[in-house]
């Protein structure tokens, strides 16, 4: 199945496309300290959601970049909707495509997406580069609540290898100072992946004769045996927010 097919089924339920909640999120743009006029840049977009909610509550100059149609085109239906006193433009791009200066944006998101920068080093290391004197990032990534990982684990997910302190020496090695954690419940993991599979069971239904209807099936299978064997007690999930240190 076309990857980007897969997401746009599978998260076609998801407002938020992370497992955190609206409340969360409105936490992480007061620990951002948002103000009128601060440029945006939302690295992995998604549906636009946290852009919006910014751009709702301050006059900001927001770019969101989205690799995948299906989310670039809602995030722009739903900024064109929405009353909203900033500023959202949404580039459907491959983020290291997109052409940055250093200190461009005053704030820099990565909210579950720092595969699109290379993974979480080089994500924090892009952000913190991206932002100027007093910049503010927001980056969202799983973590491990207990190491070491089973095998069978990291063989899938060795990039998460981490600890909440190890996401923190990341953050501090480049030069941001750690100012804000908003940790995932697990009721928020699990409202997130439950979404996953009533989407999928959805599209099964409506789409009998699909050819991807079998790979997706296995696939939603194996995922959620995954999830409740082993992984919803391995991982938590966190959104850091930094500011760039005192020179």
């Amino acid at each position: 199945m076309n990857p980007f097919r897969y997401r746009a089924v599978v998260e076609a339920d998801h407002v938020i496309q992370n497992p955190t909640s609206p409340e969360k999120l409105r936490r992480v743009i007061d620990y951002l300290r948002l103000k009128d006029g601060d440029r945006v840049v939302d690295v992995g977009c998604g549906k636009g959601w946290l852009l919006r909610a910014m751009a709702a509550e301050r006059r900001i100059d927001a770019v969101g970049l989205e690799i995948n149609p299906a989310f670039a085109a809602e995030a722009r239906r739903a900024a064109a909707e929405a009353s909203l006193a900033g500023k959202v433009a949404i580039v459907e791009t491959p983020a290291l495509d997109h052409v940055v200066a250093d200190g461009q944006f005053d704030v820099a998101l990565c909210i579950g997406a720092t595969f699109a920068l290379g993974d979480f080093e080089s994500a924090v290391a892009w952000m913190a580069r991206t932002v100027g004197r007093a910049g503010r990032i927001a980056v969202g990534e799983p973590y491990a609540r207990r190491l070491p990982f089973p095998e069978a684990v990291r063989a899938r997910w060795a990039e998460y290898d981490r600890d909440l302190a190890g996401a923190a020496a990341v953050i501090a090695r480049n030069g941001l100072v750690l100012t804000g954690l908003v940790e995932a419940s697990q009721d928020d993991w699990d409202h997130y992946e439950s979404q996953h599979w009533r989407a999928t069971a959805a599209w099964v239904r409506a789409n009998p004769d699909d050819p991807d209807v079998a790979w997706l099936t296995d696939k939603i299978q194996a995922d959620r045996r995954d999830y409740l064997n082993e992984e919803r007690d391995l991982f938590g999930w966190a959104i850091f927010v930094a500011e760039k240190a005192a020179s």
